[in-house]
C-alpha cells in the first residue's frame, strides 16, 4: 500500500541521514534524527494507519520497521534495546544482527508526496475539530492526490458528492484544501468562533501598533523587543485576514 512504501522509503531516509551524521561525529544529531523518526513517523502517523486502514504487509513492515529502529540505537541504548527486542520475539541478539543499511529500491518519491499530502489533510481537519469541538462524524469532499482511505479513517470524514447549497468549511493545507460540509447548528456555531477569534485578532494587532506607535518605546526598548512586536503584529494582521476570508464563506 502507498502508506507501506512511505514508511519504508522514510526509514530509508533516515538510515541515509544517521551514517551521515555518524560520519560527522555528530552522534546527539543522529540520535535526534532516529527519535524524529520512531516518534513523528512511525509511532504518530504508520501505527495509526496500521490500525484502521493495514495492508496484508503491515504486520511484517510494522515488525521490520521497528526492528530496524532498534538495531539503530542499540550503539548508544545496547542494553535497552536488547530487552526490547526480546520482548517482541526477536531470538537472535541485536549486536549480532546486520547493521540496517541504505537501500536505493525503497526510496519512493511518489508515496512520499502521497502521504505527504494525506497527513497534511488529515491534520486539517483535526485542527477544525478541535478548534471547533466537533467530535462526530463529518461530511466532506476528499481531496484529490491523497489516500482516501487513510484519510477517511484518521480523519472521520465521510466522502459525499459536492451539496447544492450546503454551507462548506474550505480547510487549506498546503496545496491540499478539504472541503466540509456544515449542517446548519455547526455552520453558526463555525461563525460565533470566528468572530471571536477575529476579536482577539484585533485586539492583538491594535495593542502592537499602539506600542510600535509610541516613539519611547520604540526608540528605548531592547531591539529584540521591539522586534517581537513587530513580529506579533506581522502573524496577527496575516491570522485576521485568514479569519476574515474563512467568515466570509459562511455569511
Amino acid at each position: 500500500s502507498p502508506s507501506d512504501r512511505w514508511i519504508l522509503s522514510e526509514f530509508d531516509r533516515t538510515v541515509r541521514e544517521y551514517d551521515a551524521l555518524l560520519e560527522e561525529c555528530e552522534f546527539s544529531e543522529a540520535m535526534r534524527r532516529i527519535y524524529s523518526f520512531a516518534w513523528n513517523q512511525f509511532a504518530d502517523w504508520y501505527i495509526e494507519i496500521a490500525k484502521v486502514a493495514p495492508s496484508p504487509a503491515t504486520p511484517h513492515i510494522l515488525r521490520e520497521v521497528f526492528h530496524g529502529i532498534l538495531k539503530l540505537l542499540h550503539p548508544v541504548m545496547p542494553f535497552a534495546t536488547e530487552e526490547m527486542a526480546s520482548v517482541v520475539g526477536e531470538e537472535a541478539l541485536l549486536a549480532t544482527q546486520r547493521f540496517p543499511e541504505p537501500d536505493p529500491a525503497l526510496e519512493d518519491e511518489e508515496a512520499d508526496r502521497l502521504l505527504d499530502r494525506t497527513k497534511r489533510a488529515v491534520s486539517a481537519v483535526r485542527s477544525f475539530r478541535a478548534e471547533s469541538k466537533v467530535d462526530g462524524e463529518l461530511e466532506g469532499l476528499v481531496p484529490q492526490g491523497i489516500d482516501e482511505g487513510v484519510f477517511v479513517a484518521l480523519a472521520g470524514v465521510r466522502p459525499v458528492e459536492a451539496g447544492d447549497g450546503a454551507s462548506r468549511a474550505s480547510l487549506p493545507a498546503g496545496d491540499v484544501v478539504v472541503e466540509l460540509l456544515l449542517s446548519d447548528e455547526l455552520r453558526r456555531g463555525e461563525i460565533e468562533r470566528l468572530r471571536r477569534e477575529i476579536s482577539r485578532a484585533e485586539q492583538e494587532v491594535a495593542r502592537a501598533k499602539g506600542k510600535l506607535s509610541n516613539e519611547k518605546f520604540v526608540t528605548n526598548a531592547p531591539e529584540m523587543v521591539v522586534a517581537g512586536e513587530r513580529e506579533k503584529l506581522d502573524v496577527n494582521s496575516k491570522m485576521l485576514e485568514t479569519l476574515s476570508r474563512r467568515l466570509d464563506d459562511y455569511i
